[in-house]
This record gives C-alpha cells, sequence and structure tokens, in this order.
C-alpha cells in the first residue's frame, strides 16, 4: 500500500493505491474509489478548480468515460510511475518544460 499525505490547515487529504484500487480522501467532503485498470490518463495541470488537492500543481486523472479528478501527490513523477507500472494502457501527458 502507497499512501500520499498532505496536510492543509484542519483539512487532510490523501491518494492511496491499494491492490487494483486508486483511494482518494479529502476530510469528510470526497471519499473516492477508483479502479487503477479505468484510468486513461493521467495529466499534470494547474486547473485552480475545487478538488481533493492541496497544491495547484495538480495531476489530473480521467477514468471510465466521463470521470475526472485532481489530485496533488508529493511525488507527482514517482506516483506517475508506480500507477502506469500497474496498468500500462494509462497515457502519461507531462508539462512542458522550460529550457534554460
Amino acid at each position: 500500500m502507497d499512501r500520499t499525505n498532505s496536510q492543509c490547515s484542519i483539512v487532510s487529504f490523501y491518494h492511496t493505491l491499494v491492490h487494483v484500487y486508486l483511494i482518494i480522501r479529502s476530510s469528510f467532503l470526497i471519499n473516492k474509489k477508483i479502479k487503477i485498470s479505468s484510468v486513461k490518463k493521467i495529466s499534470e495541470t494547474n486547473n485552480p478548480l475545487s478538488a481533493p488537492a492541496a497544491s495547484l500543481d495538480r495531476l489530473e486523472i480521467i477514468y471510465d468515460n466521463n470521470g475526472s479528478v485532481l489530485i496533488s501527490p508529493k511525488d507527482k513523477s514517482g506516483f506517475i510511475k508506480h500507477i502506469t507500472r500497474l496498468n500500462p494502457q494509462i497515457e502519461a501527458a507531462y508539462k512542458a518544460r522550460d529550457k534554460k
């Protein structure tokens, strides 16, 4: 079991990969259980929509036909690597990086 915790004042966020599920909890507001096999795409985003994410540096997870959720794991690339190992069919879309 992998767990990513994000603390923000009195609201607690966490994302857990347990066997075949991604479990997302945000205090008492959100409790989602998504089958990893239903995840289609993971994209980096700064979307400001309300979500179970403690940061604006987020990942958007597209699942099933129209499902979508935003999360903000501390180690985004590690999260993407782990979940794509569990489901190699997931498309990972990264933001363009500035070249300096």
